[in-house]
């Protein structure tokens, strides 16, 4: 899913673009964020760029068929996460995702 928003962010943004991957930690979750200073969203409900065969920019040579962002939500939602996209202020857009951080197993000692 990681890869999925990289590679996106790598194909929707002109040569040289910056692209950071971010990672916070949030109480009991982390907030992670790949964000670009590319041209940003397209214009409508970013909502609907998760959509089943949604292309962001229908023009241009970019392949795909618009299933990696709804895979990317089902991904994450199975793992009680939430995932959203926004226009950064200072241009450029942003993917982030939430994942819960859980408590790791006891480890037994064998006898």
């Amino acid at each position: 899913m990681l890869a999925n928003l990289l590679e996106n962010a790598a194909k929707h943004t002109p040569p040289g673009t910056r692209i950071t991957l971010r990672v916070d930690r949030q109480d009991d979750s982390l907030l992670v964020s790949v964000e670009d200073a590319g041209p940003g969203l397209p214009a409508g409900d970013p909502e609907q760029l998760f959509a089943k065969f949604h292309r962001g920019n229908t023009e241009g040579t970019v392949a795909g068929v618009g299933l990696g962002l709804a895979i990317c939500r089902a991904i994450v939602r199975l793992h009680g996460g939430k995932i959203w996209a926004e226009q950064r202020p200072e241009g450029g857009a942003a993917f982030r995702f939430t994942l819960a951080v859980e408590e790791a197993p006891k480890v037994l000692e064998e006898k």
